[in-house]
């Protein structure tokens, strides 16, 4: 079997998939989702040149509940995850297209500062792999992040000066991030484009007799598809 090619979004925001779900008793209640689920199934799946798959779960233990959220870990791969409930008025294609285009929207590198003046070191948003890796006042550290609408939040607060960070806020025309009196400010370098700067047709100038061109499209799972043509 060939292992399907698979991205960080790899269904679009509209898509929904159904299946049959159980409590069982482990080590505590254990949320499993017991027949094939398209999109959760699909990064549990082990293949022969990547035994692993995507080292995704379908299995969980209930650590914790209350009214507005359950907070899982993964059986076999330890993910941890907090489900949080959603008003009944939320639409979740709108809601995931905004995550999306938050993601796009995020260059890589940062300035780290506290208080606006004082500069204690760098980061880097991987928004592909879902981390935040921080070299600030002499500490290196990473963390798993997630992301909504409007926010990077880290598994891990970071902790500067004695505060401690964990949910901060974009602000998309001044390319920052902040919570409290702790900045991220995007390093932009020169010629630098966003992604959707690149959809279009472009043609190629050389010295062969056949025009060439580069289409370049965006799916609905906001990937980028590129398709050369004469």
């Amino acid at each position: 079997m060939v292992k399907p090619q698979l991205h960080q979004i790899f269904v679009p925001a509209d898509s929904t998939t159904t299946s049959k779900y159980e409590i069982k008793e482990n080590e505590g209640p254990v949320l499993t989702f017991s027949t094939y689920n398209a999109i959760m199934h699909e990064l549990a799946l082990a293949y022969p040149r990547n035994v692993d798959g995507e080292e995704g779960d379908y299995e969980f233990l209930m650590l914790h509940t209350s009214k507005d959220s359950i907070v899982l870990k993964g059986n076999k791969w330890g993910n941890k995850m907090v489900m949080k409930r959603l008003p009944d008025n939320v639409n979740w294609q709108e809601r995931m297209d905004s995550i999306l285009n938050l993601k796009m929207e995020i260059p890589g590198r940062f300035d780290v500062s506290i208080n606006d003046n004082d500069e204690v070191g760098s980061a880097i948003i991987d928004t592909k792999n879902g981390r935040a890796s921080f070299i600030v006042d002499g500490q290196n550290v990473s963390m798993p992040v997630s992301f909504t609408t409007n926010t990077v939040e880290l598994q891990t607060p970071l902790v500067l000066k004695g505060k401690s960070y964990s949910s901060l806020k974009w602000n998309k025309d001044a390319n920052t991030f902040t919570e409290g009196a702790l900045k991220l400010t995007a390093v932009i370098p020169e010629g630098y484009k966003p992604v959707t700067f690149w959809v279009g047709t472009w043609k190629f100038n050389h010295e062969g007799r056949d025009e060439v061109y580069l289409k370049v499209s965006i799916d609905r799972a906001k990937q980028l598809h590129r398709f050369l043509s004469s």
